[in-house]
């Protein structure tokens, strides 16, 4: 005797929600892709990127089911915020959020409840981080001059007094004041931010220094 098999279709449903017949199903999966040129040999990945898929589903419940509450169903699910899986005979997807709701009653559906569905993915990403210590952040050749001595904290005020100030910017730069010189006086010889900054030779020939030309 042959045997009787059930032949029953593969469930659709949205998140926890299950209609009793899907109408109709519209996919969309597209592509962001740049408008401006690529230069040839660069990496095309990096100019253009999958947009979040969407599906948009006709489906109703029979007059079996309250259709106050078939609504109320879908509307707390889009209220939730949660992300959940669609699943139809073409496809399983993940991480969807209801973007909308669509519903007509009139004589065809007074006792029925049909409703159009459209359903947009979250991309989900994983960030990571790290932490850099002052001399890493700072590495490369060495500062000279003036130039190092503002990367180093040490010497003048080189901080934006002004926009047009060439050390904007440079890491590690300290606000310690400004130093000016002191005319007629031994001092500046033995200022070690002078000293850093302009070396010994700069500051003896610096105006008001002993061995200076003089104002």
């Amino acid at each position: 005797m042959p045997q009787t098999v059930a032949i029953v279709p593969q469930d659709r449903a949205i998140g926890n929600v299950v209609a009793h017949v899907t109408i109709r199903e519209s996919y969309r999966n597209d592509m962001e892709i740049t408008m401006h040129p690529v230069e040839n040999g660069a990496q095309i990945s990096d100019h253009a990127f999958l947009r979040p898929r969407e599906i948009e589903l006709e489906i109703g419940w029979d007059g079996s089911t309250n259709p106050g509450d078939a609504f109320n169903q879908l509307k707390q699910l889009q209220a939730a915020r949660v992300p959940f899986t669609v699943y139809t005979d073409r496809d399983v997807i993940d991480n969807m959020l209801v973007a909308g709701i669509a519903t007509v009653t009139d004589q065809r559906t007074a006792y029925s409840f049909l409703a159009i569905v459209r359903c947009r993915q979250v991309n989900l990403v994983s960030t990571q981080s790290t932490v850099v210590s002052p001399r890493q952040a700072t590495s490369g050749p060495p500062l000279t001059g003036i130039a190092g001595a503002a990367a180093a904290g040490t010497g003048g005020d080189f901080s934006s007094r002004s926009g047009n100030s060439p050390f904007n910017g440079i890491a590690g730069s300290v606000d310690q004041g400004t130093k000016t010189l002191k005319p007629g006086s031994a001092a500046n010889l033995q200022d070690p931010h002078l000293q850093q900054t302009f070396g010994a030779a700069g500051v003896q020939g610096l105006p008001g220094s002993p061995s200076g030309p003089s104002p």
